[in-house]
């Protein structure tokens, strides 16, 4: 039966007063029930009311039941409707059932414990279907957002691609996907992420650059390189569901509530990353950023190796970046500071490997102002035009480019000779 906060109306229908009166004692703690002896009542009553549950007599002298709960089912098609009929009726229930579509009969003399029974099966069905429906209009909702979300994706890409290949005509086709690739994640970021979160001085390109460098320093293989690489330009696109409340606070200052609904938005960003083609691996790393080493992370409270490494190195960068940009607590720390909670929380929140070979890195990267508006491209990546924006340096600290040189093809070549006869792999940073 309804709960006692909330009661649901029925409507009873019958042209004998003492069976509505018995079928009212029956029901009146758990319902507003509604009487009447008339079926054109009735049904008036139901367009001025909204009635969970209707039973009606079927041998009544202006309208019999089935007429009526075939007249009701177009009035209140969402209504379950009941039939009190006597064992001589079996052909007019039959005509009820095929017409009125109703839930159930109910036989007379009836047994009131039954009864009840019988009601709240049609009570259950109701909420179910008023769920069904509200579940509906939410997917409904949901799904005309999404859809004008990825026709804004949608126009952004296009109008980006029409601007490439306007100024990329002479390249060849290798270099053209490319370059698309690249920009057109840029875009993304720039246009959507930008809008709504923040840059924070070129928070999301750092990411993406020292992770990279990060997987490069670890030797990892190319392609989960790349992947990392991807992770970081798109690690916050969850954040955009976010309240600008949760996006002004320090990680230090929310509360449960709030940091909950914050690391949340690494799953809305999965799930964003999941509907796009080749993306999935990256929406896993994205995923799983909040985890900690010791297992009291977020999600899933996945521990050590069980975390992908792309997420531990994700989460390790994206911290010591917020940390210098006062996001995770008021203060700004220094690099100095910085590089010393890393360590504090080795083995706790973080990789004890992966700190380790950070904290090396960190000491033969550019600082943090340098870098903002800076690509940071692989060798393959170069091509003929580009700027250098850092000097390019081999193992010993010699100089191979200078700041500013303008590539060409040679030197391009030089620097993947260099790359293989060293067996190293450069990481080169472009205006």
């Amino acid at each position: 039966m309804p709960g006692n906060n909330t009661k649901l109306n029925l409507l009873l229908l019958d042209d004998e007063t003492e069976i509505l009166n018995s079928l009212k004692r029956v029901f009146r703690l758990e319902f507003n029930v509604d009487t009447f002896t008339s079926g054109h009542d009735a049904l008036q009553a139901l367009e001025e009311k909204v009635y969970a549950v209707i039973i009606s007599d079927m041998r009544m002298p202006e309208m019999d039941g089935a007429t009526f709960l075939a007249a009701a089912r177009e009035k209140a098609p969402k209504s379950i409707r009941m039939l009190l009929t006597g064992y001589a009726d079996i052909e007019s229930t039959v005509k009820a059932v095929n017409e009125g579509a109703i839930f159930s009969y109910i036989s007379k003399p009836w047994n009131n414990e039954e009864l009840k029974v019988v009601v709240n099966n049609g009570v259950n069905q109701y909420n179910l279907q008023r769920e069904n429906d509200r579940l509906n209009k939410e997917l409904a909702a949901a799904n005309v957002k999404l859809e004008a979300h990825n026709q804004q994706l949608e126009q952004l890409v296009a109008k980006r691609t029409a601007a490439l290949q306007k100024s990329n005509v002479k390249l060849k086709s290798s270099i053209v996907k490319q370059r698309e690739m690249f920009h057109r994640l840029l875009d993304m970021i720039e246009s959507i992420i930008t809008a709504t979160v923040g840059d924070d001085g070129g928070h999301t390109k750092r990411i993406a650059a020292h992770s990279r460098l990060l997987a490069q320093e670890l030797e990892l293989e190319k392609a989960e390189t790349t992947r990392i690489y991807l992770a970081g330009l798109v690690h916050e696109i969850g954040k955009i569901t976010l309240d600008d409340e949760l996006l002004e606070l320090p990680e230090s200052e929310l509360d449960n509530e709030q940091l909950h609904a914050y690391q949340s938005s690494a799953l809305k960003g999965a799930d964003i990353l999941n509907k796009i083609p080749n993306l999935t691996n990256v929406a896993t790393l994205v995923k799983h950023q909040y985890e900690k080493n010791n297992g009291q992370g977020f999600p899933d409270h996945l521990s050590g190796g069980a975390i992908p490494i792309g997420s531990r190195i994700l989460k390790l960068v994206n911290d010591y970046d917020r940390l210098l940009l006062g996001r995770k607590f008021p203060e700004r720390f220094s690099q100095k500071e910085a590089v010393a909670f890393l360590k504090k929380h080795s083995g706790s929140e973080y990789d004890s490997h992966l700190v380790k070979a950070y904290a090396a890195l960190l000491d033969k990267l550019p600082t943090i102002e340098d870098i903002n508006a800076d690509y940071c491209l692989s060798v393959e990546q170069l091509e003929e035009g580009m700027t250098i924006a850092h000097d390019v340096r081999n193992q010993s600290g010699g100089v191979l480019l200078t700041k500013d040189t303008e590539l060409t093809e040679a030197l391009i070549n030089k620097l993947k000779n260099y790359e293989k006869e060293m067996e190293v792999h450069l990481s080169i940073f472009i205006y």
